[in-house]
């Protein structure tokens, strides 16, 4: 959380951060498009899933994340999640921040439009933190 707060983007015109860490990342023009908090302090935590040790030093670790979140979560432009039930209804919950919801479109062909060799949208960076694919079945 430390090495993201003080990782600086000076040469970027926008930032637009998807999940934990990497809203922590400090810029004057950001706008956040969640995907994940860290959920081991928030709902996991409640159901007893958390990675966070037990006792006073997991519960100290849990109001130092969501603390860091809250503090971070205001100073985003514009504050978007992919999804109502889980993401918004948790930011909520927890948080005390509502978003709104607005859906990836990589589902939809049509309104997909990330094709890396097209310049005609400008220069960009896109940068998942994940990339999954189908499953490949054995026919």
């Amino acid at each position: 959380m430390m090495m993201v707060r003080a990782f600086e983007l000076w040469n970027v015109d926008h930032v637009i951060a998807l999940k934990f860490p990497a809203f922590y990342i400090g810029h004057l023009n950001k706008t956040l498009w969640l995907i994940h908090q860290y959920r081991q302090a928030y709902d996991l935590f409640d159901a007893g899933h958390t990675n966070l040790p037990p006792g006073q030093t997991g519960a100290d670790l849990r109001a130092l994340i969501r603390n860091s979140d809250n503090e971070t979560l205001t100073e985003n432009r514009r504050l978007f999640c992919i999804s109502e039930v889980t993401i918004r209804q948790r930011l909520k919950k927890y948080n005390s921040f509502d978003a709104q919801v607005l859906i990836p479109p990589i589902n939809d062909p049509a309104l997909f439009t990330g094709n890396v060799t097209d310049r005609s949208n400008g220069d960009y960076i896109f940068a998942p933190g994940k990339w999954h694919e189908a499953p490949a079945f054995a026919t």
